[in-house]
């Protein structure tokens, strides 16, 4: 078949037909101005793909924060000094390179608080807090900082965030209990939100650890499970009901093992009265009865009392 020209190389059906003499004879404008705008589309987003994820993107984001990581550790060691000054332009210099980094600004508002310009230190807090939410060294400083100002309000406020979102085995959100705990001897309503928070977070590690243990428990239920089920495969059956037991023990009335359990019972009574069944046919042909009655004693002894279930039975 012969595709026409205009369709040619996009040829399918009578519809890319269609679509091709609309494209040449009915609506040449609409289809110019669609294909202008295709073009522009499709650079506008290799264009963003290429400015994002080009190599050189990268390796100037790795050269700032290594930057930053420097100009950090010097205001650091410039703020230990005592030298405040220097070490509020090495962070503002860290600041200036364009990051996204909370710690730089906490800095710098731990520097405009220990000089004394509170307004810039509050702002400077505040601003690390936009960048990242969750930064919680923040709300500690915040917290302390309201707290010098007589703000309680607020500096309750940070405390309650910063036990809220820390690891309680965190020293730092040990303290903050500790600083909530004071305003809790002053303020009924703070005690009681402390109080109510610390039963809450005892109840969820009490939680936790039942879980942990009932996973331990499963775990090693499922392995004495498979041991019992190896043992039955070699035909030791007497060894398998005994770690089909210490699996019950760990998982009780765990149905998957209770059935396996009966099966590797019922096994072992076929054996033992096999077994007890030659001997009796033995004996009575020796002419020893009262051997023979014995054998048979120990066959009804291996038959258990009570009824076995034994659902889909495993293929032996």
């Amino acid at each position: 078949m012969i595709v026409p020209s205009e369709a040619r190389g996009n040829f399918i059906g009578g519809r890319e037909i269609l679509l091709a003499k609309m494209k040449t004879i009915h609506y040449p404008k609409y289809w110019k101005e669609l294909k202008i705008n295709r073009i522009c589309s499709t650079f506008l987003i290799f264009s963003f793909l290429f400015f994002t994820f080009h190599p050189s993107v990268f390796a100037e984001k790795e050269i700032k924060e290594k930057s930053a990581q420097e100009l950090r550790l010097k205001g650091y060691d410039a703020q230990q000094k005592g030298n405040l000054q220097e070490a509020l332009s090495y962070y503002v210099k860290a600041s200036a390179l364009g990051l996204a980094d909370p710690s730089i600004f906490n800095d710098i508002g731990v520097i405009y608080e220990q000089l004394g310009m509170l307004d810039r230190a509050e702002e400077s807090y505040l601003q690390a807090l936009d960048v990242d939410s969750h930064y919680l060294p923040t709300y500690t400083n915040l917290a302390y900082f309201y707290e010098k100002q007589g703000n309680t309000k607020e500096a309750i406020a940070y405390l309650k965030k910063r036990i809220e979102w820390g690891d309680s085995k965190d020293p730092w959100t040990d303290k903050a209990k500790q600083g909530l705990a004071e305003f809790g001897k002053k303020d009924p309503s703070v005690r009681k939100w402390l109080t109510q928070f610390e039963a809450s977070e005892l109840n969820q590690e009490l939680t936790r650890k039942s879980q942990e243990e009932f996973y331990k428990r499963v775990v090693d239920a499922e392995q004495y499970y498979q041991s019992g089920k190896k043992l039955a495969k070699e035909k030791k059956y007497e060894n398998a009901i005994e770690e089909y037991d210490r699996a019950l023990f760990l998982t009780p009335k765990n149905p998957k093992i209770v059935n396996v359990r009966n099966e590797a019972r019922i096994a072992y009574a076929q054996v033992k009265v096999k077994e007890h069944a030659d001997l009796a046919i033995k004996m009575l042909e020796l002419g020893d009865t009262f051997s023979a009655k014995l054998e048979i004693r120990r066959i009804l002894a291996n038959i258990p009392d009570e009824p076995i279930i034994v659902s889909n039975p495993s293929k032996k």
